[in-house]
């Protein structure tokens, strides 16, 4: 379990503004819902209990390295060229996927890369980038342009909200 956030912009299809706004979408819902997520990863890892707090940094380290990676392909999702192709009436078709370089952006209709090598070595700095930052979950600067909830979430009202969601769990078996 290196990048469990990785999924979000690895492997989708952009073909217009709403694909866009789903992509900030599933990643709001992640953010949104960070503490099921946080357990349901203990739960499928077999995490001791004692170790929950390591647990919990690793997630928040990888959410807030994602964050940056989220948020600069976002903007270079906004703007693409997504108007339809009038010479071969074709829509635009935009492939966003990793590879062993990193995050790419494939114009599918003429198989070109749309990143350039500058580019795409800025975006994927950001995946790479040490992050120590694991006292709060940042949300995407992204999510204020669609009106999500843009509150950072602080370490210690997670790992209480985790506690007190397993104390409940144990309990009730």
């Amino acid at each position: 379990m290196e990048r469990p956030f990785e999924r979000l912009y690895n492997d989708f299809y952009i073909c217009d503004v709403h694909d866009i706004e789903q992509f900030v979408f599933r990643a709001y819902m992640i953010y949104k819902n960070f503490i099921d997520i946080v357990l349901s990863g203990m739960i499928a890892e077999f995490i001791h209990l004692c170790d929950v707090e390591k647990f919990l940094n690793l997630y928040i380290s990888c959410w807030n390295r994602a964050v940056f990676t989220i948020d600069g392909l976002y903007y270079h999702l906004k703007n693409l060229d997504l108007s339809p192709n009038e010479s071969e009436s074709s829509l635009p078709i935009y492939h966003v996927y990793l590879d062993i370089t990193g995050i790419q952006i494939m114009d599918i209709n003429d198989k070109r890369l749309i990143l350039n090598s500058i580019e795409g070595r800025i975006l994927n700095s950001y995946m790479n980038s040490p992050d120590n930052h694991w006292k709060e979950i940042y949300p995407c600067k992204c999510f204020a342009e669609l009106g999500f909830e843009t509150e950072n979430k602080s370490y210690e009202k997670i790992l209480s909200d985790i506690n007190h969601t397993l104390t409940e769990r144990f309990n009730n078996t």
